[in-house]
């Protein structure tokens, strides 16, 4: 009898156990993010201001935490802006958010409307997790999605 149990015991134990490793190591994507609009905001005879609108995706059935975002916007002729920013936001399992960026731009009275922009970026976020809180404190990176796009400002 004792024989019987420790036999279905084998037989029944990797199938448990690979049920929980099957879990333990579901692997988490990382979110997407698209460049949906970029358009002129505010212009004076000083400079421009230009707002950039980035969506955010989570593919996962778990939120993500969202930390940080770096990005530079070119507009042409010639103008850069740089930023980065601390995020601290939640982006909900399976959950879309948007963003908005600005970026300021000393123009001095140039016409910029429909200019040529390039935008770049990160978005740095945290998978969930002890071992990734562990290489964090170790030093180590977050994960970051990068995005990017170019085209003509928006009226």
């Amino acid at each position: 009898m004792n024989r019987m149990f420790f036999v279905l015991g084998l037989l029944v134990l990797p199938q448990l156990g690979g049920c929980a490793l099957v879990q333990f190591s579901k692997r988490v994507e990382p979110p997407m993010v698209d460049v949906t609009r970029v358009a002129l905001a505010e212009q004076s005879e000083e400079g421009v201001v230009v707002h950039a609108m980035i969506r955010v995706q989570n593919p996962n059935d778990v939120p993500l935490p969202l930390v940080a975002s770096e990005y530079m916007v070119l507009l042409d002729p010639n103008h850069s802006f740089t930023f980065d920013d601390k995020l601290q936001q939640m982006l909900a399992a399976k959950g879309i958010q948007e963003f908005r960026l600005s970026a300021a731009f000393a123009t001095k009275g140039q016409a910029v409307a429909e200019a040529t922009y390039h935008i770049r970026g990160l978005v740095r976020y945290e998978p969930p997790g002890q071992i990734r809180r562990i290489l964090t404190d170790s030093g180590i990176p977050l994960p970051a999605v990068a995005y990017s796009a170019t085209g003509q400002l928006a009226p």
